[in-house]
């Protein structure tokens, strides 16, 4: 009975984020379109710093898929290249931060430094509440892995979640980013721009994201990343869940998980603010 019920609360979600997944790498000539260039003289400038690019630099003016700030006011906020050397210093990002605030800089990864991102990020405390979330809510439904309702199931399923998460993290970051070229930082953009903008910002960050050199494209990282380790479940879920349906179900909910989680850091600062567990940034 239970494995009935499981099957028919994951039997749309699965095909749904696959069925998106294809569309958007089936489009992928039209996404990973060079940007609009920048004056020369700014280009020059954008060039020594060595950054890599961010949501409001080098944007193509408009876009229904990808809606972003307009190309160049990133020279105003990341990219700011008139501040002093020391201000600079003082705004850049660590090379293992992986959510880069709105007028932060970050320094450009190269593959070590990818690898060693998703060996951190993947056991923040964020990442460790998404553990408990994710074991909790699975346990109360009874759901995929189907570990039981008992005791020891509920252990079980968080270290099942740990380790799903945390090789996730690990695939996507430090294998597909380098492999791909790919950025696998989330960009806030902050204040300045719609509510709804920026949910719908946060939310295609799961499909879409930019090269290293600035491309928008597909994100092949985000995608390829949960499947390997959606494929991984099978080595350590229990019998019932290693199946292509079961692995599919698990892949769908990953990708509607990292959807999620973007939109958690688009707006969890803001909503700490609202209820004063934090200080208004400036």
């Amino acid at each position: 009975m239970s494995t009935a019920r499981r099957s028919a609360r994951f039997s749309i979600e699965p095909r749904f984020f696959l069925l998106l997944a294809i569309a958007v790498l089936c489009a992928s000539p039209a996404l990973s379109q060079p940007s609009q260039p920048l004056a020369p003289s700014n280009a020059n400038a954008l060039a020594k710093l060595d950054l890599p690019d961010a949501p409001d630099a080098i944007a193509p003016a408009s876009s229904s898929l990808l809606p972003e700030p307009a190309a160049g006011q990133g020279l105003r906020s990341r990219f700011d290249i008139l501040r002093p050397d020391e201000e600079r210093a003082k705004q850049m990002a660590s090379p293992t931060t992986k959510n880069i605030l709105p007028n932060q800089l970050a320094p450009r990864l190269n593959a070590g430094a990818k690898v060693k991102l998703g060996l951190v990020s993947g056991a923040t405390p964020f990442s460790v509440l998404g553990w408990f979330l994710s074991a909790g809510f699975d346990h109360i439904t009874d759901g995929t892995p189907n570990y039981g309702v008992d005791k020891g199931a509920f252990g079980e399923r968080l270290g099942a979640a740990a380790l799903h998460g945390y090789t996730e993290e690990v695939f996507i970051d430090g294998v597909m980013a380098p492999v791909f070229h790919q950025d696998p930082r989330y960009y806030q953009l902050g204040h300045g721009h719609t509510i709804m903008r920026r949910g719908i910002y946060a939310a295609s960050r799961a499909l879409v994201t930019r090269s290293d050199d600035g491309r928008r494209e597909p994100n092949y990282s985000m995608i390829g990343g949960n499947l390997m380790a959606a494929a991984l479940t099978n080595a350590y879920y229990p019998q019932v869940n290693r199946s292509f349906g079961e692995t599919a179900s698990t892949f769908g909910s990953a990708m509607g998980g990292a959807a999620l989680s973007f939109l958690a850091k688009e707006f969890l600062s803001d909503a700490l603010t609202v209820i004063h567990l934090k200080q208004p940034r400036n």
